[in-house]
């Protein structure tokens, strides 16, 4: 994750929000902070937020100064004072690629209003023009209200993903996460293959040990942690516990597909919460394993 580069960045409501969006994601799922940074943000956006009036704010922009604001820990009071009155002056009528940013927004700055909570029980969108996208956004941000969400959604997001693009992947993705449901059950496979399966068909590099996304798209993520995720939760479901605890890593003798010896990636399982570690142990082979585990 601390490949994800914010510095070309010349304002915050440019493309750049992606990947702050992808950052704040994983450490609201309980990923170690230590694996993202914000330390690349740009001076041109740093100074833009000083000066911004926030009462200009409206629709997705709101969000997009709402999470530049909050990783950069600047004070909220006045964003969320604004965001109150503003809630209040939404349409009931339901917008694909603006709604659900606002209510995330309004999720973010404990914002509690019956125009809010309205938004996340309108049936969910039916638009597949850009593919799963804007079901997926409105199915995660109502979730964070309203659990009783129509998880049919799921099946559509899944039928009609491009299994080549893999933006939509990470959406369809988010969905599942964000309610819990179980995406490698057969009934959400799509020519015979589930959404984990495809992303290691496409995208696994055997030499780093990673999936490596430069086939589709600018990002690169580390995915040892993925695959420790992976190995916890096959732990999790095979002996249908609460915990689940895996390792990865390179115990030696010798550094291996770039790795040094006694890096160790583990991950933690614990009912829904999902913990990422990684770690450097000194020693030999043996010691290494016996301190890891």
């Amino acid at each position: 994750m601390k490949n994800l580069d914010l510095s070309n960045s010349t304002s915050f409501t440019d493309s750049s929000f992606w990947d702050l969006m992808t950052i704040e994601v994983g450490k609201n799922n309980f990923y170690d902070s230590s694996l993202f940074n914000y330390d690349t943000i740009s001076e041109a956006v740093k100074t833009e937020l000083e000066s911004f009036d926030v009462t200009t704010l409206s629709n997705a922009n709101l969000y997009k100064y709402y999470l530049y604001s909050k990783a950069l820990g600047k004070d909220l009071s006045s964003l969320t004072t604004f965001a109150n009155s503003y809630v209040e002056t939404l349409e009931d009528t339901y917008s694909d690629f603006v709604s659900p940013f606002v209510v995330a927004a309004s999720y973010g700055l404990n914002i509690q209003s019956e125009k809010i909570e309205n938004l996340t029980k309108v049936a969910i969108s039916n638009n597949y023009t850009w593919g799963p996208d804007a079901p997926v956004w409105q199915y995660c941000t109502s979730m964070l209200y309203n659990k009783d969400v129509d998880r049919s959604t799921l099946l559509s997001c899944v039928d009609t993903l491009d299994y080549g693009n893999s933006c939509s992947n990470s959406l369809v993705l988010q969905a599942f996460a964000a309610s819990n449901e179980n995406i490698r059950d057969s009934k959400y496979e799509k020519d015979g293959k589930d959404l984990i399966e495809v992303l290691f068909d496409n995208y696994y590099n055997v030499d780093t040990n990673t999936l490596d996304y430069t086939k589709g798209v600018a990002n690169t993520y580390s995915t040892n942690q993925v695959i420790v995720s992976l190995m916890a939760y096959k732990v999790k479901e095979k002996f249908n516990s609460n915990i689940a605890v895996s390792f990865t890593g390179n115990a030696g003798p010798l550094p291996s597909e770039n790795k040094e010896v006694g890096l160790v990636y583990s991950c933690i399982i614990i009912d829904e919460k999902v913990y990422h570690y990684k770690d450097v142990y000194q020693g030999d082979r043996k010691q290494i394993r016996k301190v890891a585990s």
